[in-house]
């Protein structure tokens, strides 16, 4: 027969000091820090595990476009003649998708990365684009910034006052549900073009 309340045992508290008591007095329960620690070294190695895979799968990822890219090339782009090498190749099909000019070789792109981006300019193809990503970035976090606080006051207005919520969240709502793609042009035409009109867009 089992006794009403629990027996302590000797093997009951953890080392954190808490006493932890089985149902019945007779089997040893796990305290919660032990279930939570880390039992090996390649669990406390495990955050970085994620990161390292999700570099492995970008790279495989562009290898192997880089292979389905020339390979369709070798099959059925334009002749291959690579002097510095010495290697020239006829491929046996010829297909206009695969010519130099619709899909140019991935090593003739890499070298347009260094070359002028117009004519008589000394401004690369790469340092234009690296311009261009960054101002795009600028106006993506501004829009964020801005639109972060918006939502933040707003948030805080609803919840501090019932009467603001009923009258304005049914509103917020509706917008939300505009597609984006439909209010852009409006904005472009109303504000101009320019940085104003890309961060509202980027702010709603």
């Amino acid at each position: 027969m089992l006794s009403s309340s629990p027996r302590r045992e000797d093997n009951d508290a953890d080392p954190t000091g808490h006493l932890v008591l089985s149902a019945v007095g007779l089997e040893e329960v796990p305290s919660p820090a032990d279930a939570d620690a880390p039992t090996s070294a390649e669990e406390r190695r495990s955050p970085k595990r994620p990161l390292l895979r999700s570099v492995l799968s970008f790279v495989v990822f562009f290898v192997g476009l880089a292979i389905v890219w020339e390979g369709f090339k070798w099959l059925a782009g334009d002749p291959w003649r690579l002097t510095a090498i010495g290697y020239e190749h006829h491929p046996p099909f010829h297909l206009l998708q695969a010519a130099d000019l619709q899909l140019p070789h991935i090593w003739d792109i890499a070298g347009a990365l260094f070359q002028p981006v117009q004519r008589g300019q000394e401004q690369t193809l790469g340092q234009f684009l690296v311009g261009a990503a960054l101002f795009t970035w600028g106006e993506a976090a501004i829009g964020f910034v801005l639109g972060a606080l918006i939502g933040i006051v707003l948030a805080a207005m609803f919840v501090h006052s019932v009467l603001a919520e009923r009258a304005f969240v049914p509103y917020v709502i509706a917008s939300q549900t505009i597609p984006i793609v439909a209010l852009a042009p409006l904005i472009v035409v109303g504000i101009g073009r320019g940085i104003v009109a890309v961060v509202v867009i980027a702010v709603y």
